[in-house]
């Protein structure tokens, strides 16, 4: 994913039940929908703790994406909430991704 020049690696799993997780470069869950033409869009949110452990808000990652064989590239917004559910940031979010086979 980027964010403001910076590209980070993440992991995320699209089931076929709609549901979507991620699992590296953060944790989170959410849906994914199918918006028809190769196209989709999903939302996960990703709780974040303070240095106590404790929640100190949450990041919402929401996308709209096109898959290519086995790439997807997608952009949106990720939206960040404080603890007192406040946006505290707003960030522009472009994925460039690749899809992985099926687990056996």
């Amino acid at each position: 994913m980027e964010r403001r020049g910076r590209w980070t690696t993440s992991v995320f799993r699209f089931a076929a039940d709609g549901t979507a997780l991620l699992l590296e470069g953060g944790t989170g869950t959410g849906v994914w929908w199918d918006l028809g033409a190769g196209r989709f869009g999903f939302r996960v949110v990703e709780p974040l703790a303070g240095d106590d452990g404790r929640g100190a808000g949450r990041v919402v990652i929401a996308q709209t994406a096109v898959l290519t064989g086995r790439a997807f590239t997608g952009e949106g917004v990720s939206t960040v909430h404080d603890a007192a559910d406040r946006v505290v940031r707003r960030l522009r979010v472009r994925v460039e991704a690749t899809t992985l086979p099926p687990a056996r």
